[in-house]
């Protein structure tokens, strides 16, 4: 039953230092832990809740192509614990990829 159904969004402004290592002359380990605010949403309801701070650490690689590409491939886990009504705590992880244009 369609009625039934009811969807989590959330998202947030999260800031942090970036740490890189050099792995070799062309791949390079980032690591980004980061801190912020978050909100929530659930579909079907007027709940808005917050989360008074947020976590989210990232880990990955970028592998330079060319002076100016480079392709990356990492991880993130993100958790936040919300209160509005009630209190819910939340972690998410991905898998992620994607390119990056280098500025150096």
């Amino acid at each position: 039953n369609g009625n039934d159904d009811y969807w989590w969004s959330h998202g947030g402004l999260l800031v942090g230092p970036l740490f890189s290592f050099p792995v070799s002359n062309k791949i390079v380990w980032d690591i980004k832990p980061m801190v912020g605010k978050s909100w929530a949403s659930i579909t079907g309801t007027n709940l808005e809740l917050t989360s008074p701070i947020a976590f989210s650490v990232e880990t990955g690689y970028r592998f330079n192509v060319s002076r100016l590409i480079a392709l990356t491939l990492g991880v993130v886990y993100s958790t936040a614990k919300y209160k509005g009504g009630f209190e819910q705590s939340i972690g998410t992880s991905a898998i992620k990829g994607g390119f990056a244009f280098r500025l150096k």
